[in-house]
């Protein structure tokens, strides 16, 4: 797997729509995040860095995987759904956060 700088992504000054979305969710630990469309992964691994507990969804199986594997590089775990995001099929009022 390449690197991919996912504290880079969210604590870089350029990052700042990131640091703009990290500000509306607030503190993260302990929070049930569902990441929609999560592509690579770097913002649910960040989510779970920060304390979260992270489901991702996307409708690719390899950025599924991929995004599991990347939470497992940074040892923290994350949950991933193949689903798209049109068609959740998740359960209702379990997730704090849905991004």
């Amino acid at each position: 797997m390449a690197y991919i700088g996912v504290r880079e992504a969210f604590e870089a000054s350029t990052a700042l729509e990131n640091r703009f979305i990290l500000g509306l969710m607030g503190p993260l630990r302990g929070k049930r995040v569902l990441d929609v469309g999560a592509g690579l992964g770097e913002s649910s691994v960040y989510f779970a860095l920060q304390g979260a507990q992270v489901t991702c969804t996307d409708i690719s199986p390899a950025m599924v995987g991929n995004a599991v594997a990347l939470g497992k590089l940074h040892g923290v775990p994350v949950k991933g759904l193949v689903m798209a995001g049109e068609r959740l099929s998740v359960p209702q009022d379990y997730f704090d956060i849905a991004l």
